[in-house]
């Protein structure tokens, strides 16, 4: 699963990192991204 290993990455990195590929994956997956956005 990309979408979980991407997501993975930048939250075990950091959280203010998380907002740049949270915004790619928001693309491809609304539903999941939006949910972790919030």
């Amino acid at each position: 699963m990309v979408f979980g290993h991407i997501v993975d990455m930048p939250v075990k990195g950091n959280g203010v990192s998380n907002v740049e590929p949270v915004h790619m994956v928001n693309e491809a997956l609304p539903p999941p991204a939006t949910a972790d956005d919030v």
